[in-house]
């Protein structure tokens, strides 16, 4: 719940009060939320496997080499990026069409219009 990005960002433009605030918020709402799905029994949605393993009571850890994990990383990797990279050329080109042909004071003013929203939106 907590974006350590956001925190210093944060400190910088809003001080510590309201940052303090914005930690203490999400660690209050990640705690209780983790709580209630503790509480609600959801365990039946797992992979069989990994119920299976937890009832058995092995407690013994598995590790996998360091070059088959290196390859699961890059395949997904690689899957990952055949599926989005369409979506990221279509991202750098609309960013670099408003970033050399959109004048800078359109920029402003529709930024100093939305007030604090003018970034998100």
């Amino acid at each position: 719940m907590i974006n350590e990005y956001l925190v210093v960002l944060m400190l910088g433009f809003f001080g510590w009060k309201i940052t303090a605030l914005y930690v203490l918020s999400g660690l209050i709402i990640g705690t209780v939320a983790g709580a209630i799905l503790g509480r609600m029994k959801l365990e039946h949605y797992l992979v069989k496997d990994i119920v299976e393993k937890r009832e058995e009571g092995n407690d013994e850890q598995v590790f996998t080499p360091f070059k088959s994990r290196l390859k699961f990383g890059w395949d997904e990797s690689v899957s990952i990026m055949h599926k989005i990279w369409i979506w990221v050329l279509v991202g750098v080109g609309i960013g670099s069409v408003i970033h050399n042909y959109v004048p800078q004071e359109l920029i402003q003013s529709i930024i100093s219009k939305t007030g604090i929203f003018g970034v998100p939106i």
